[in-house]
């Protein structure tokens, strides 16, 4: 079991808050459609109350976009900062050989 406190139980489980995150996603993908259908059914004009809700879905979107941004560019520098170590690593004959084992 995983020390992360964030983790379910199950040995390769995906983080509670990466399941919040995908829920989150499909909510606002259900949402989506959701406008997608009211415009077709007004025929491109939306009420007020119509508004309004499809401004708070736009709005919730953009939350959930952003956070996914966040984390993407977090996991691009910690690949970036792997890749350096490796790198240097290599550079230095301290990688492994083709069986995985240190020379």
């Amino acid at each position: 079991m995983s020390s992360d406190p964030k983790a379910t139980p199950n040995a390769g489980s995906i983080p509670l808050s990466q399941e919040w995150d995908i829920d989150r996603l499909q909510a606002i993908g259900e949402g989506l459609s959701d406008i997608n259908s009211m415009l077709a059914r007004q025929g491109g004009e939306l009420s007020e109350q119509d508004l309004a809700k499809v401004l708070e879905q736009l709005k919730a979107a953009e939350v959930v976009a952003d956070d996914v941004e966040g984390k993407l560019d977090e996991l691009l520098k910690n690949l970036g900062g792997m890749l350096e170590g490796l790198e240097a690593d290599k550079g230095e004959g301290q990688g492994t050989d083709a069986e995985g084992k240190r020379p």
